[in-house]
């Protein structure tokens, strides 16, 4: 997979990650168009979150034996509908659905993307590319929110959602024509990979680096009422964002030294 390729499949990582991020800082604006209550708006989160956490996995099982670039543009189509659906919604309900949509093609996205780089990418630059599809993730922590929340500002939240699927677009357009085929996922050395102990003990200070995050993110609209801060926020929000270089740059070092230790593994190791 040459650079182009990479920083595009990494640019689909930033949009749908923005996606689930910009909703923490925009939920009064939602509360306030939709006429229902914070904690209620809230739930766009948790719908997301459990979509993703859910719904993901058995995905990314279901399609397991098919094109991996079918799958990687599918989903990002989904996550295209997922927006468009978002952008016309007038209803919590449908915001709602919306979100699902969201958080299940992201996810399949974000494993295909990471299939992508393990497949074309060649061993010895398998840490670097894995570690550059983080970097879009982490990027949107810092970039994404600050940003939506310029883009609720200046126009309204619908209008982030519109943007989203219109780059997503383009994106689809553009891996069409450059990413390769590849074969299916092997399902044996995902499950051989999970069950090594060194991968298992990097999985875990990732997953706390991971879900830290997010939850202080989830209460900074809950603040910011609080303590009535308006004209301040956004300087507020930025640099909660660059707060999150402290998650996120260890997160992204584990996850390479993970895909390291995957690729290094003796062939011994493997269960027969």
């Amino acid at each position: 997979m040459n650079r182009l390729t990479m920083y595009l499949v990494t640019l689909g990582v930033f949009l749908t990650a923005t996606s689930e991020l910009v909703v923490s800082g925009i939920l009064y604006p939602i509360s306030e168009d939709l006429h229902i209550s914070l904690a209620l708006a809230g739930q766009l989160i948790t719908a997301y979150s459990l979509s993703f956490a859910i719904g993901t996995p058995i995905l990314v099982s279901l399609t397991a034996r098919m094109d991996r670039k079918k799958v990687l543009l599918g989903s990002l189509l989904v996550y295209i509908a997922g927006s468009l659906v978002s952008f016309a919604s007038h209803d919590i309900w449908l915001l709602m659905g919306s979100r699902v949509l969201l958080g299940v093609s992201s996810g399949v996205y974000l494993v295909s993307a990471m299939g992508a780089a393990a497949k074309l990418t060649p061993p010895e630059h398998l840490g670097r590319a894995i570690g550059t599809i983080v970097l879009g993730f982490s990027s949107a922590m810092v970039l994404g929110v600050p940003i939506g929340i310029m883009i609720a500002n200046a126009l309204s939240w619908q209008a982030i959602f519109l943007l989203l699927a219109l780059l997503s677009l383009l994106i689809v357009f553009l891996l069409a024509r450059l990413l390769p085929m590849w074969k299916e996922m092997s399902r044996y050395r995902f499950i051989s990979s999970s069950r090594s102990s060194a991968a298992s003990s990097l999985s875990a200070p990732c997953s706390l680096r991971f879900s830290g995050n997010p939850a202080i993110r989830c209460y900074l609209p809950s603040l910011r009422h609080s303590c009535r801060i308006s004209s301040g926020f956004l300087q507020q929000e930025s640099a909660s964002s660059c707060s999150c270089l402290a998650f996120w740059a260890p997160s992204a070092q584990s996850l390479e030294d993970m895909a390291w230790t995957g690729s290094a593994l003796p062939k011994s190791s493997s269960p027969a």
